[in-house]
């Protein structure tokens, strides 16, 4: 940086200064907390997807023990814990729903404080701005999923590891063993931070990061707390890297190579957080490039920035890279990659600082009105995505939730449920127990139906149908004697308007 950038970014931060920045920090929070307040109001009632339905299900039968719920192997096990525990001393959904909030926040303030102890406070503000109107994050802070709540910890992780090692801080360092432990437990994928470290550790330091007795300490503390979910792995499933070997086992062959895969990610997954903060994330990063121009330089402490760009590209490369070896490339959502938009909002906020660097130097309120109009257009278009999208998906799958009202309206807690799809939010909203519909043909389907003494028969198709199950849907409207329709609910899938999307029948035993 030359004397002139110096001075500039010198006199940029003596202004800054008169203004108490404690008011921009403030600021950014009340207005954050109020955009998630008037979206609370609209979503606290929405219906459950799949996913959301799966760990809600799995935390109600820990909680209650009925109606069960089969634990997968490769869901982590963290977040329904705690809904269980809450469950079982009497909290509701609306609780849970408080809880993604206040993760989502914590994000955000923790993303602040990384930013401003990698590089300065500045940049933290920027990126926490960032990531608290991006259009994707703000959509999933309203459902009950972990991608929300690991991001939070995986930032907390980073922000120990940073402040612990680079800062000289034991007290933070001893927490970060428990953090990358938690992080583990509330997405197996967070366990990838610990590698990020590793790499950073490797290769800033080589191996004389082993010989501090702080991070031996602090590593055993976190692995005693992972133990025991390794033992219950162990117990239930047979290995105690069930999680991992299933992942593996369950992986479809990927017609793609690894580079075109790759590609899809970058052409996908990035641009979503819309031009502003995509022209900023890639100045930061050709910025953040700069640490291969200067590998020498980064096992010296005098260049804070240069290893704070490594850990930055580091953190936000790895899980992404993990997605697309594991087998994700085959279906890409943008927030199993909330593990890397943070770190790449604190590189974006860096190439903000260095925008307005460059402004000043043809006047310097032309760099400060150039930083308000850039973050602030970026964020306008992710808040009025994040408005559509919020709203638009408020009441999808509306009609099984009304259908899960109706059954647990219209039966006992011990009926049986059959559904031919949305098993895992139908028995969420219905508190019954909730199956497929077995059985190859007509004869097998009625002797299951008698044998599990099945009282509600639910015929869905929110997706198309395979021919050979198709029959399926038919079955219940063919046949009076046996199903009794009870509740129907609109879009028609006919022509004629005979058949809704979802259609709820009372199943006649003694007919079967």
């Amino acid at each position: 940086m030359s004397d002139q950038d110096l001075a500039i970014k010198k006199g940029f931060m003596h202004r800054l200064e008169k203004i108490d920045f404690r008011i921009l920090v403030w600021a950014l929070f009340i207005i954050t907390v109020v955009i998630r307040l008037f979206y609370f109001f609209q979503t606290y009632s929405q219906p459950v997807w799949w996913d959301e339905g799966d760990y809600m299900n799995l935390a109600r039968a820990w909680a209650f023990g009925k109606p069960g719920w089969d634990l997968n192997p490769l869901r982590p096990v963290l977040f329904p814990l705690i809904v269980a525990v809450l469950m079982k001393v009497g909290f509701s959904e609306l609780l849970f729903r408080i809880i993604s909030i206040l993760f989502s926040l914590l994000a955000i303030f923790i993303t602040y404080k990384l930013g401003k102890s990698m590089y300065n406070k500045y940049v933290g503000i920027f990126a926490a701005t960032m990531l608290a109107f991006f259009w994707s994050f703000l959509f999933f802070t309203f459902r009950l999923l972990v991608d929300i709540p690991v991001a939070s910890l995986w930032l907390l992780s980073l922000y120990l590891f940073w402040q612990g090692h680079e800062n000289n801080s034991k007290r933070h360092l001893i927490f970060l063993g428990p953090a990358i432990a938690l992080t583990f437990l509330m997405k197996f994928t967070g366990a990838l931070v610990a590698l990020a470290i590793l790499i950073y550790l490797l290769a800033t330091e080589g191996f004389r990061w082993l010989k501090n007795k702080t991070l031996w300490k602090t590593a055993a503390f976190g692995f005693t707390i992972a133990l025991p979910y390794f033992i219950f792995q162990w117990a239930k499933f047979g290995s105690p890297f069930a999680f991992y070997t299933r992942a593996i086992g369950m992986m479809a062959p990927n017609p793609r190579s690894f580079f075109r895969t790759l590609m899809d990610y970058i052409l996908q997954i990035i641009p979503l957080m819309h031009i502003v903060y995509l022209v900023l994330f890639i100045i930061g990063f050709i910025i953040a490039l700069r640490i291969f121009f200067c590998l020498d330089l980064l096992r010296t402490n005098k260049h804070k920035e240069l290893r704070a760009d490594l850990l930055t590209m580091l953190s936000f490369m790895i899980p992404m890279l993990y997605l697309i070896y594991i087998g994700y490339g085959l279906y890409i959502e943008e927030r199993y990659s909330f593990l890397s938009y943070p770190l790449m909002f604190i590189l974006a906020g860096n190439a903000l600082c260095f925008i307005y660097l460059k402004a000043a130097k043809i006047h310097k309120i032309i760099g400060i009105i150039l930083v308000v109009l850039l973050l602030g257009f970026g964020s306008y278009q992710n808040l009025v995505h994040a408005n559509s999208a919020i709203k638009e998906k408020v009441n999808s799958f509306i009609q099984v939730k009304e259908a899960g009202k109706l059954i647990q309206e219209s039966g006992s807690a011990d009926d049986v449920v059959v559904s031919f799809h949305t098993q895992a939010e139908l028995q969420y909203h219905a508190n019954r127990r909730v199956m497929g519909i077995a059985g190859k043909n007509e004869t097998e389907l009625r002797d299951i139906l008698k044998k599990d003494k099945v009282s509600f028969y639910v015929a869905n198709i929110f997706v198309q149908p395979n021919p050979e199950s198709i029959w399926k849907v038919a079955f219940p409207y063919q046949h009076p004697e046996i199903f009794t329709i009870i509740g129907a609910y609109e879009p028609y899938i006919d022509q004629e308007k005979k058949i809704p999307i979802l259609a709820v029948f009372k199943v006649n035993q003694t007919a079967l």
